[in-house]
């Protein structure tokens, strides 16, 4: 069965075919007319090519379910760490998988979910007051600004979590802003 995404069918399978194909990362000639996907960030595209590479294509439509994993684990670990009980952590961690838009992109060909799921565990790795995190940290940040462009703002956020720490904690107030600004502007993203 086709993927039933534009995002799916002009840039993010078609580049990754691209670089199966050419045996490199290149930009495509695209002949489309949006000329702007061909500067677009090729992170996403890299888990595609993965999924090529196993020569199983019904695991293009759940490239992005270990980022929704990776999510809610992350949810998880950020929530005890703000004190919750283990029934919330486990209640936060099950709602963010079951809202519908994070759900439903966990098996579509997009790279959004990809980006949410980076975006949390850099969060989550930045927090962490042990120098032994910080590698991860920065690996899961370059996964999210390898993502999409509007993931250099969200980069921003991240930030604070590495360089404002009192007694190597991040403030609670720099979490529950950002969930704060995230659930708020979540569907004007």
């Amino acid at each position: 069965m086709p993927p039933l995404t534009t995002d799916g069918l002009l840039y993010h399978l078609p580049f990754a075919v691209h670089y199966y194909k050419k045996g490199n990362i290149s930009l495509p000639n695209l002949y489309f007319t949006d000329i702007a996907m061909t500067y677009y960030p090729i992170g996403g595209e890299i888990f595609y090519l993965f999924s090529i590479f196993s020569n199983k294509e019904f695991l293009f439509k759940y490239t992005q379910f270990p980022f929704l994993i990776l999510g809610c684990f992350t949810l998880f670990l950020i929530s005890k760490e703000l004190n919750f009980s283990d029934f919330l952590a486990v209640l936060c961690a099950c709602f963010f998988s079951l809202i519908k838009p994070v759900f439903k992109e966990s098996c579509m060909e997009f790279v959004d979910l990809i980006m949410a799921g980076s975006f949390i565990s850099t969060l989550y790795f930045f927090n962490k007051k042990e120098k032994k995190y910080l590698t991860l940290g920065i690996l899961s940040l370059a996964i999210l600004l390898s993502t999409k462009t509007l993931s250099l703002i969200f980069g921003i956020l991240t930030l604070p979590f590495l360089f404002f720490k009192k007694e190597g904690k991040t403030p609670k107030s720099i979490y529950l802003s950002i969930i704060f600004l995230l659930f708020f502007g979540l569907f004007s993203y």
